[in-house]
């Protein structure tokens, strides 16, 4: 057994026990079973008439629970889709696989609540016997589950007043693989489906759009989706990209925001890529976390800045850097996403302005000691988020002239390194 597998499931296995021994998150499992609903493929599913949203779509490179977690701190009712195995509840994650549905839960109660006798009876044994590799369009509606550790490679235990509760549909994308059938996905059959890419499009179109209706069902305000089974199910991401922005001109209405969590790993982006040029035409950025921010801090930290020593904490949406760099739930929260949301945030008259400001406050300055003004780490993230912004915007010399005048000319290599990969 490799040793990325043996730190999964000692990280599952911790989650599992933590569970457990945890008061507040025995409570909430036994809210989420009491709750929770299986829809099968011939449930009729009631949804209300005549819905009223604008939904804004974002394509972003996060996780799926790392994108729920800045809606559900808002306050929003979220709705994540669990990318499911259909025949195993939590996939491979017992075996320490790192699909979306491993990492879903390795952090959160999603797993027991999938693993009891009603689901095996009900979900998990039927596909089973049926062998089937395409499956069919059952889905499980968990509400209320609590995500208690952060959603990264390595999840760690979150601070409890970063705990944070959303709803998962958990719902299997159609099984492509050569040999359908493994440790993670049993009883799937032992040939590949034969289904053309006409066939394949409509069964994604059927499956998703049930997906969209339970979520609109149950008052989803924001949702999470994404690659659903480009990754170990080998579904082609131009059918799925296409067949979720036909659905969603069908359903948007229903949400304030639908954000496609296209996580890549650093050799492959091509699924992030793809999703990104489908819904080039439709993507916006929803800043508001950062105009928020800027509304009840930003003449404090201009005033800091002014003053040649920063005191406060507001590194994070004064000076944003690209996500991948930041672990922490603020960080992750005021993420850029990637070089679209950054032009966007140039291009926004309050933030453009603001950045601007303190751009040239900065320069007015006599020290060039950016550790003396900011302190370690964040002058660190200055240099992080300058280079980013002259990436974002490289006709204003302002950015670079930072860059030389308090870095002597260097560029943040990581920060030049996830752009690259997001470009791939």
């Amino acid at each position: 057994m490799s040793n990325k597998r043996t730190i999964n499931i000692d990280i599952f296995n911790d989650s599992i026990t933590f569970i457990k021994e945890t008061e507040h998150l025995k409570k909430a499992l036994e809210k989420s079973l009491a709750n929770q609903k299986l829809y099968l493929e011939k449930d009729e599913i009631t949804i209300p008439a005549n819905p009223k949203r604008n939904c804004k779509t974002i394509v972003s490179g996060k996780r799926s629970f790392e994108a729920a977690s800045r809606y559900a701190r808002e306050g929003k009712k979220v709705c994540v889709l669990n990318f499911a195995s259909a025949t195993n509840p939590g996939g491979g994650v017992t075996r320490g696989s790192s699909a979306q549905e491993e990492g879903l839960c390795r952090c959160s109660i999603l797993y027991p609540c999938l693993d009891t006798d009603d689901m095996w009876r009900r979900f998990y044994l039927p596909h089973r016997r049926a062998k089937a590799p395409l499956y069919n369009d059952d889905c499980i509606y968990t509400p209320g589950v609590v995500v208690f550790k952060s959603d990264t490679v390595h999840p760690e235990l979150m601070q409890e007043r970063d705990w944070y509760q959303v709803d998962v549909i958990t719902c299997a994308a159609p099984n492509l693989r050569a040999i359908p059938s493994n440790s993670m996905n049993p009883c799937a059959g032992d040939t590949a489906a034969d289904i053309e890419k006409e066939r394949l499009y409509e069964l994604h179109l059927h499956r998703m759009e049930r997906i969209m209706k339970i979520a609109a069902a149950n008052g989803a305000e924001a949702l999470i989706l994404g690659a659903f089974g480009c990754g170990a199910f080998c579904n082609p991401p131009e059918i799925v990209a296409e067949a979720w922005k036909t659905i969603q001109s069908k359903y948007e209405a229903y949400f304030g925001t639908i954000e496609y969590a296209v996580f890549c790993g650093k050799q492959d982006t091509s699924n992030y890529d793809t999703f990104s040029k489908v819904f080039s035409s439709k993507k916006t950025f929803d800043l508001t976390r950062f105009s928020e921010a800027h509304a009840k801090n930003y003449q404090k930290a201009l005033a800091e800045v002014k003053g040649g020593y920063k005191r406060t904490h507001w590194m994070w949406y004064i000076f944003p850097q690209i996500a991948g760099l930041g672990m922490s739930p603020t960080s992750q929260f005021y993420a850029i996403a990637n070089l679209e949301e950054a032009k966007a945030y140039l291009k926004d008259p309050v933030l453009g302005a603001h950045t601007l400001e303190l751009c040239q406050a900065l320069l007015q300055l006599k020290s060039r000691d950016a550790a003396a003004i900011f302190g370690w780490p964040d002058d660190m993230k200055l240099k992080s988020c300058m280079t980013l912004f002259e990436q974002a915007d490289p006709e204003q010399p302002i950015f670079g002239r930072i860059l030389d005048e308090f870095f002597m000319g260097k560029r943040d290599q990581k920060t030049i390194e996830l752009l690259k990969k997001m470009e791939r």
